[in-house]
């Protein structure tokens, strides 16, 4: 059970910061707190869950999977919106360059 849950988490907080350096490269801006839940938040819950797991058994596993959803369905949101703004440099480029061919 953990050893899932935990290659799942990973994954998802690992695209995370992916994806905040491919916002990066595209849009200049380096944004690890895009969503309303950053790393910093991510690793104070974490802490806060792995004591409760010392008093409440299977706290983490809840706790994993809830996690690796929200972070999923986060990335998956911020890819759709890195995609927009990729499109939109590119328009820009594309308007920039035919003006200049055209001077």
């Amino acid at each position: 059970e953990y050893n899932i849950l935990s290659f799942v988490f990973v994954i998802a907080y690992g695209g995370s910061l992916i994806l905040s350096l491919i916002r990066y490269k595209i849009c200049n801006q380096y944004l690890i707190d895009k969503a309303s839940l950053g790393p910093t938040e991510l690793r104070i819950i974490i802490s806060c869950i792995l004591l409760i797991e010392i008093f409440v058994p299977n706290t983490l596993i809840c706790f994993a999977g809830l996690a690796s959803i929200a972070m999923l369905i986060l990335n998956v949101q911020e890819s759709i919106d890195i995609l927009k703004d990729g499109d939109f440099r590119d328009h820009i480029e594309r308007k920039g360059a035919a003006a200049t061919s055209q001077s």
